[in-house]
């Protein structure tokens, strides 16, 4: 499972960054997660990501960057790239100190490619193929536009945001694991 949002998908990303304003390490949060400690999820236990029947949520990429000699091993069962606070839009959340979906997306590239040292390409395309792709975002995009107007009609707004998500699913490297996936 990979999984690229904000806050409704974070297991602990913003944990992991020293200058993010917005985290969730911290009492309450955890309170009814089984260790009752705060896992920097955005909520008092376990966040949607976790109740998609998995035994446990993949760790946060950044956690995984640090141990190279297991990093792939554990890329092969997953990773969590979700960020609180980040949007469809690079320029939500900037200000926050979070990593907005298109980063998500270049983490989830050398992902990729360390699964292919690894294991060879043959093998990243059959487990890619067989993995399942979480996408949780764009709320956060929605709060931060509206109190503000930004100059922008409605519809223009969602048509930026739309826009944005086709060209985040285009991108280079996500759309060679989209194609994976798919058979195409």
């Amino acid at each position: 499972m990979f999984i690229l949002g904000d806050s409704t998908a974070d297991v602990g990303t913003n944990s992991l960054l020293p200058f993010s304003f917005i985290r969730a390490d911290f009492p309450f949060n955890g309170i009814d997660f089984p260790s009752s400690q705060p896992t920097g999820r955005f909520s008092n236990g376990f966040n949607t990501v976790d109740f998609l029947g998995f035994q446990i949520s993949p760790p946060p990429f950044l956690s995984l960057v640090d141990s190279q000699s297991s990093m792939n091993k554990q890329f092969l069962k997953g990773v969590s790239f979700a960020s609180g606070g980040s949007g469809l839009l690079d320029t939500t959340g900037q200000s926050l100190g979070v990593i907005p979906l298109g980063k998500q997306i270049q983490q989830f590239a050398t992902v990729q490619s360390n699964l292919t040292a690894a294991i060879g390409s043959d093998e990243t395309e059959k487990l890619l193929s067989k993995s399942l792709f979480l996408i949780s975002t764009g709320g956060n995009d929605i709060l931060g536009h509206f109190p503000l107007n930004g100059g922008l009609t409605k519809e223009e707004f969602i048509k930026n945001l739309s826009d944005a998500y086709d060209n985040h699913l285009k991108a280079r490297f996500f759309l060679l694991s989209i194609l994976m996936i798919t058979g195409s």
